[in-house]
């Protein structure tokens, strides 16, 4: 465990105090977003089941001069979602963010995925979500607090060969907003966001199932995808985050934001 240390503060205010936790925060989105959250004043716990990704966001953040608690463990198990939780809580003191961010993205069809794979989808991508929000809400209750939680451009569509991945985002947009009508009274706030193609190793492993000499012309087809003319970086996702977990946000709930250049909303025509 790397022990917390002082937290970036000069100019940080968006963020400044609150205590965030972060799933899957080992690489991508969850990486690049804990690093901002610290930039931006929060102190932060991160979780992953890679421990070395997750000590290694822990490592730049902390060489940035912010807080980061790193804690390895399985999302999608009760028990060590409550123990993550409790850590933080005696840690940190509470939480008043959670981004539920942790995903996997097998594919296959109704033909083609078998029973492991589908439970495991669900369980990781929709399941865990329910629990972070099950251990966390009860810290934000006397406070408020704002839940995050990553759907996808495919919980908006549908998508070939990617049925289990699909069903479990369509799913989270329906937990947050059950769980953002459960708790508006209490000012918890529950977001989603829907983030297009972004530049993450979810991306390249992608890529990586191409011949090597085909990899080029698929990314661009990526690109090609969004009106923008481009695939975001994870980056893109963070500073969206960062204001839904802000009080810049603070009459946002239930709400669900693409983050996609433009995929899911515009036809464009040549």
């Amino acid at each position: 465990m790397v022990a917390p240390q002082t937290s970036i503060s000069s100019g940080a205010v968006r963020l400044a105090g609150k205590r965030a936790i972060i799933t899957g925060g080992g690489h991508g989105i969850g990486r690049a977003t804990a690093i901002e959250f610290a930039r931006q004043g929060s102190h932060v716990a991160i979780v992953d089941l890679d421990e070395a990704a997750c000590q290694e966001t822990a490592r730049q953040i902390i060489g940035l001069g912010g807080t980061c608690l790193p804690l390895a463990a399985d999302v999608s198990d009760a028990g060590e979602v409550d123990q993550c939780v409790a850590s933080v809580v005696d840690v940190l003191g509470g939480v008043e963010v959670l981004f539920n961010n942790a995903g996997v993205m097998p594919e296959g069809t109704a033909l083609t995925t078998d029973m492991a794979t589908w439970q495991r989808v669900l369980d990781v991508n929709l399941k865990a979500m329910y629990l972070f929000a099950r251990a966390t809400i009860p810290q934000m209750l006397s406070g408020g607090g704002s839940v995050i939680n990553t759907a996808s451009v495919q919980g908006l569509l549908g998508h070939p060969n990617r049925l289990a991945y699909v069903t479990s985002k369509h799913g989270v947009i329906g937990l947050t907003r059950a769980l953002a009508a459960d708790h508006a009274a209490a000012k918890v706030r529950v977001n989603a966001i829907c983030p297009g193609t972004i530049d993450t190793p979810m991306l390249h492993r992608e890529l990586e199932k191409a011949p090597e000499d085909e990899r080029e012309s698929l990314l661009q087809s990526y690109r090609e995808l969004h009106p923008i003319g481009d695939i975001g970086q994870p980056e893109d996702v963070a500073h969206a985050v960062v204001f839904l977990a802000s009080d810049e946000s603070r009459f946002i709930t239930g709400a669900v934001l693409a983050i996609d250049g433009g995929y899911t909303s515009l036809v464009v025509h040549e």
